[in-house]
Parts: structure tokens; sequence; C-alpha cells
């Protein structure tokens, strides 16, 4: 697949700290149908709906002062020991996001110390 997207750059953006900054920053880069593909959902996209209700439902509470020696976000998923609980969920067509598509998700992925999922669509 032949893209025109530029290559991202190498370290975040620092400034990026809400996941609306994230959208926002994705929606400023990518053509319209990319960033359209990227927000959007399977069928009803009911899925999406629930997730982000989800979301709405979790609170964080703030303990300021207390330390952060203790915290440990690791987790063991099928006997491999992950640094966070957070892993990339399988979507398609990853050139339309980065001209190296789905290899470049796999070393992101790998960086960030995390696990991926290939689509059967990729």
């Amino acid at each position: 697949m032949t893209t025109s997207l530029p290559r991202p750059a190498t370290e975040p953006h620092p400034q990026r700290i809400t996941l609306a900054d994230f959208h926002d920053a994705a929606r400023d880069v990518l053509p319209a149908p990319a960033y359209d593909y990227l927000q959007g959902g399977a069928a009803d996209e009911r899925t999406v709906r629930w997730n982000a209700e989800a979301y709405e439902r979790l609170a964080l509470l703030p303990r300021v002062l207390t330390g952060t020696a203790g915290v440990d976000t690791r987790c063991t998923l099928y006997g491999t020991e992950l640094p966070t609980p957070i892993l990339l969920a399988p979507t398609a067509s990853h050139g339309l996001f980065h001209p190296d598509a789905e290899a470049a998700t796999v070393r992101g992925a790998a960086a960030a110390g995390t696990l991926t999922t290939v689509s059967t669509f990729s």
C-alpha cells in the first residue's frame, strides 16, 4: 500500500496528556477517511459506545504525597510477565496510519513491553 502519511516522530509530544489530546492530534495529521476508520467500530458501533460508557464510570482517587515506591503495574498473561495490563487489540489497515503498517505497530508494542494481536484482515 502506498501512503502519503509523514513518518511519525520518534518521541511522543510532551503536551498530549488526555485521550482527547491524542484524538485531536490524529485528526490533524490523518486524512478524513483514515481518522473516521480509526474512530469507528464494527456494525452499529455498540462496543465503542459501551467502552466509552464504561470508562465514564471509572474514577481515579488521587493520593497526593503518598509516594510511588510501591506501585507495580505488572501482570502475567499466559505465562508472560508484562509491565502493564495494556494490550493492543486487533485492527486492520495499519497502513492508513503509518508507512510501515503492522510492522510498526508490532515494533511499538515491543518497545512498550506489551503484546499486540494481528487482525485477520492485516
